[in-house]
C-alpha cells in the first residue's frame, strides 16, 4: 500500500465524501471511523500491495479485518476524524434506551441498558450479552434516574412500581432487539426502523418533564412510533404502506398474515385527530395517568407488531465472545 502524500490526498477526499453521507444517515461520531475505513476500501481500493506481499484484492471485511494494511488505513482515518471533530469523536453514545415509569404518582426516567458484559478470559476477552427482557440478576429500580427514596415505600407500593418498571423495561428491550433483527428490504423500511425508538424516547422525556403541555405533546410521539411500526411492517411485506395516521386503518389494511396484536388494543390509544390537537396545545387537559396508560399501550402495540416482521437473525438471548478488535491496535511501522 502506498504511504505517499498522494495516497493521503485520495484518502482525505474520499473521507470528506463518505463522512457527509454518514452524517446524513445520522451515524454517531464514534461509529464513523470504522465504517468510513470499510467504505473507503470498498469504494476506492481494487488491489493491495503491502510491504513484500504480492498484489491482491482486498476481499470482504472479514478477510482483512486483522491485516496490517487495514490497521494502517483505520489509524489514518481515525486521525482524519480526530482532526475534523476534535474531542467530540471520543464521545460514545450510550447504548441504553430511555423510558419512563411512575412512582408516587410522579414520572421518572428509566435508563435501560440493552447489553451487559460478562467476564471472559481475564485481560483479554469479554462476553457481550444482548437481552430482550430483564435478567434475574438485574435490578430495574437501579435504572431510575434521580429516583426518590424507596426505602420507606409500602410493600404494595414497592410491588406496583417494580411491576410497572419491569413492564416498561421488558417492552423497550424487546422492541430494541426486534429493530436490530429486522430485514431492511428497502430504504423506507430502514427509515421507519430508525425513527421508532427516538420517538419513544422523546415521549418519555416529555412525560418526565411533568407539565400538562408536555403530556399533550408526548402523545404525538407515541402516535408516530406506533404508526411507523405499522408502516414498517406493511412496507416490508408489500413494498408500500397506507398514507394515513389512522392506526385502525393501518391495522385493517396490513398485507399478509394477521398480526399477533389484537385490534381492540388500539382503543387504548387516543385517535390521531385528538393527538394532533394535543400536539399544538389544544383540547382538554391530559393527566399523567392517561398519558402513562397510552405510553404503556403503545409499547405493547409496537412490540407485538414488530414481532411479526421478517428478520435474518435472532439476538434476544445472544452472547458474543469478543476481544479488542485487531484493527484498533497499532500495526508495525505505522505512523
Amino acid at each position: 500500500m502506498d504511504d505517499s502524500e498522494s495516497f493521503r490526498d485520495i484518502l482525505n477526499k474520499a473521507l470528506s465524501m463518505i463522512d457527509s453521507i454518514l452524517a446524513q444517515e445520522n451515524r454517531a461520531l464514534h461509529e464513523r471511523p470504522l465504517i468510513a475505513s470499510i467504505e473507503f476500501v470498498s469504494l476506492c481500493i481494487e488491489k493491495v500491495r503491502y510491504k513484500d506481499q504480492d498484489e491482491f484484492e482486498p476481499g470482504e471485511f472479514a478477510d482483512y479485518l486483522d491485516s496490517d494494511w487495514f490497521k494502517a488505513i483505520f489509524l489514518k482515518t481515525q486521525s482524519w476524524y480526530s482532526s475534523r471533530y476534535g474531542e467530540a469523536i471520543n464521545t460514545s453514545r450510550d447504548s441504553g434506551i430511555e423510558g419512563v415509569t411512575v412512582i408516587y404518582n410522579t414520572p421518572f426516567l428509566l435508563k435501560i441498558p440493552t447489553t451487559t458484559v460478562e467476564a471472559g478470559t481475564p485481560g483479554e476477552t469479554v462476553w457481550i450479552c444482548f437481552h430482550d427482557a430483564l435478567q434475574p440478576e438485574e435490578d430495574v429500580l437501579g435504572w431510575i434516574v434521580n429516583g426518590p427514596n424507596l426505602s420507606a415505600a409500602s410493600k404494595s407500593d414497592g410491588i406496583k412500581l417494580r411491576r410497572l418498571s419491569v413492564e416498561v423495561a421488558n417492552r423497550l428491550r424487546s422492541i430494541k432487539i426486534h429493530l436490530m433483527e429486522i430485514t431492511e428490504t428497502d430504504a423506507r423500511v430502514a427509515e421507519f426502523r430508525r425513527e421508532i425508538i427516538p420517538h419513544l424516547e422523546r415521549a418519555a422525556q416529555q412525560i418526565v418533564r411533568g407539565k400538562a403541555t408536555d403530556y399533550k405533546r408526548a402523545h404525538w410521539d407515541i402516535q408516530m412510533a406506533c404508526e411507523f411500526a405499522f408502516k414498517l411492517l406493511s412496507q416490508q411485506r408489500s413494498g408500500s404502506f397506507q398514507q394515513t395516521h389512522d392506526l385502525f386503518f393501518l391495522y385493517d389494511h396490513m398485507p399478509g398474515d394477521a398480526l399477533p396484536l389484537k385490534r381492540t388494543h388500539l382503543s387504548k390509544v387516543p385517535s390521531w385527530e385528538r393527538m394532533a390537537e394535543w400536539r399544538y396545545g389544544g383540547g382538554p387537559i391530559v393527566s399523567l395517568d392517561e398519558t402513562f396508560r397510552c405510553y404503556r399501550a403503545a409499547l405493547q402495540i409496537i412490540d407485538e407488531t414488530l414481532a411479526a416482521a421478517k428478520r435474518r437473525f435472532r439476538f434476544g438471548k445472544a452472547k458474543f465472545h469478543t476481544r479488542k478488535p485487531p484493527w484498533m491496535s497499532k500495526p508495525d511501522n505505522s505512523d
